[in-house]
């Protein structure tokens, strides 16, 4: 909403300016630049909507082959950066606790700016002093750790395309320890590069051998 309101701020700023500065102050061409920011704006969110399903399908698909149950109190998340270079949520699959939030945060914090950084998947066990050590090694501050709600493991799996440019980041969490097993861990890289196949919609075989060599460097 912060994003939205700021465009609109901006785009009523320019179109003023553009009718000030003209030599006739025609003011009444204002709506224009309005319209042109609506029918964007509208275009960007059927988009979004129309993707969002199918996202959230491919996560469901993850979530079954890596053999989650309910019990295992696991969220999936989808996460993409915006042009701020800020992760923001895009879909999730959880069978205990689905609702996206709208909570924006920075690349270089967490496990996914760890695996942004290090461009490879990054697994992490919460441990006695969870608090001292996402301040240490995760990049946050000590008020932002204690407003962290902490889980028991985290994930996060890069999905790169095939020029090795992240499109996607993979987070998994967990509050049960132990859940997110090596096995499990394997079996998500695995299939990182079908589930970028479908978020990118590129599904020819050709297609498919690109991404599998830019998810998994060294297979091709």
């Amino acid at each position: 909403m912060n994003a939205f309101l700021f465009t609109v701020i901006i785009t009523a700023i320019c179109g003023w300016a553009i009718a000030y500065l003209s030599e006739e102050k025609q003011y009444d061409l204002l709506w224009i630049p309005f319209i042109v920011f609506a029918v964007g704006q509208i275009g960007a969110h059927l988009v979004h909507n129309r993707r969002r399903p199918v996202a959230r399908a491919v996560l469901w698909l993850l979530h079954d082959a890596a053999g989650f149950s309910a019990s295992d109190r696991v969220r999936i998340t989808l996460l993409k950066l915006d042009i701020r270079k800020r992760y923001r949520q895009v879909a999730r699959f959880s069978l205990t606790s689905p609702a996206l939030t709208d909570h924006p945060f920075p690349l270089d914090k967490g496990v996914a700016g760890q695996a942004y950084r290090l461009r490879a998947p990054v697994f992490l066990s919460v441990g006695a002093s969870f608090h001292q050590s996402i301040i240490a090694d995760l990049g946050f501050t000590e008020d932002e750790a204690r407003s962290f709600i902490q889980k028991a493991e985290y994930f996060c799996i890069p999905f790169f395309d095939a020029d090795r440019k992240m499109q996607y980041m993979l987070s998994v969490d967990s509050d049960i320890p132990g859940v997110i097993t090596a096995d499990r861990q394997e079996t998500l890289k695995h299939l990182a590069p079908a589930a970028t196949a479908f978020l990118l919609h590129r599904t020819r075989d050709q297609d498919l051998v690109q991404l599998s060599g830019a998810n998994h460097p060294g297979i091709v």
